[in-house]
């Protein structure tokens, strides 16, 4: 086989490894999910006693607020961005080989090609379709890859005046030790 462009068989072989590339890029970019939890798994642990301290106005403090109030925001854009991250969408799949075999060879032949012309054809109709699915999957990848990285930057963000409120909060905390009583149950 040649590397030429102008041979079907060497432009049929490169898009199949394109199109099985895309798909692959694809999966991988769904893949990265986990580290998304694993972010907003810690940056929930401490969410209800902040909210609590907030709402109880056990801490009347602006920058506390003001953190709390951009925690809350980029968390919510994060969020949003991952939602619109996990939607599934359609990727591209190739058609089952028999729509080349049978249809669309039945209906070359029937236009009046011969053998040679016909299989040119097929291979031209197939080469349309592989590129067709590169353009789609490729589309596909770029968007979601897009969408991951936003939720990913908003999250690490969020992180930020997260830290911020966690800090002041476990600065007003209690740690007076609490009292034990022993109780005789004689």
């Amino acid at each position: 086989m040649t590397n030429s462009f102008l041979d079907l068989d060497y432009i049929i072989a490169l898009n199949e490894k394109r199109v099985n590339e895309s798909q692959d890029s694809y999966a991988k970019v769904l893949e990265r999910l986990p580290t998304l939890v694993i972010i907003y798994t810690a940056l929930a642990i401490f969410i209800v006693p902040l909210i609590q301290r907030l709402l109880l106005h056990e801490i009347m403090n602006l920058i506390y607020s003001i953190c709390f109030l951009a925690y809350v925001l980029l968390f919510g854009y994060s969020v949003y961005y991952t939602v619109r991250f996990m939607i599934p969408v359609k990727v591209a799949y190739l058609q089952a080989p028999k729509m080349y075999y049978t249809v669309l060879r039945t209906e070359y032949i029937a236009q009046g090609y011969n053998e040679v012309q016909t299989g040119n054809l097929l291979k031209a109709s197939y080469i349309q379709e592989l590129e067709e699915a590169i353009d789609r999957n490729n589309a596909v990848f770029t968007r979601k890859s897009s969408l991951y990285y936003k939720a990913l930057i908003f999250s690490l963000l969020a992180s930020l005046p997260y830290l911020a409120c966690l800090g002041y909060h476990l600065s007003l905390k209690n740690d007076s030790p609490q009292k034990v009583e022993v109780i005789n149950l004689k």
